[in-house]
C-alpha cells in the first residue's frame, strides 16, 4: 500500500512541479513586458505615441492586451503545460520582429523546474518512508 501511495503521490508531485514552473514562466513573461525597454518613439496615424523597444529586447506595452492574454494551460496530473497567448502579434513580436518575451521567460525559469522537482520528489520519498 505504501508503494502504491508513493507512485500516485510522485505523479502528483511531478505534475505540480510542471504547473508551478509554468506559472513562474507566465509571471516572468509579464514582468519582462511591463519593464520598459527604451528605443525609438513613434506616433501612429491616430496620434498614439509608442516607444518601440530595441531588437533583442522584450516589446513595450501600450494597452496591456498581450499581457492580459498570457495564459497557462495545464491539466491536473499532466506532465506538460502550455504558456502562451492567443493574440496573433505575440508570436509575430517574438519570432519575426526579434522582440522576445516568452523564450527568455522560459530560459530564466527552466532551472527552477529542476529545483522544484527535486524538492517535491524528496518530500514524497520522506512521506513514503513514514
Amino acid at each position: 500500500k505504501k508503494l502504491n501511495n508513493f507512485v500516485v503521490n510522485t505523479e502528483k508531485a511531478l505534475s505540480d512541479a510542471v504547473r508551478l514552473t509554468a506559472h513562474r514562466v507566465k509571471v516572468s513573461a509579464i514582468k519582462t513586458i511591463r519593464d520598459p525597454s527604451f528605443g525609438t518613439i513613434t506616433i501612429s496615424p491616430t496620434g498614439i505615441e509608442h516607444i518601440v523597444s530595441k531588437p533583442g529586447t522584450s516589446p513595450n506595452t501600450d494597452t496591456g492586451r498581450l499581457i492580459g492574454s498570457i495564459k497557462v494551460d495545464h491539466k491536473r496530473g499532466s506532465m506538460s503545460a502550455f504558456v502562451g497567448t492567443g493574440v496573433d502579434y505575440g508570436a509575430f513580436l517574438e519570432l519575426i520582429h526579434n522582440r522576445p518575451w516568452l523564450q527568455p521567460a522560459l530560459d530564466k525559469n527552466i532551472s527552477s523546474y529542476e529545483t522544484t522537482l527535486n524538492q517535491v520528489l524528496d518530500k514524497q520519498i520522506r512521506q513514503a518512508d513514514k
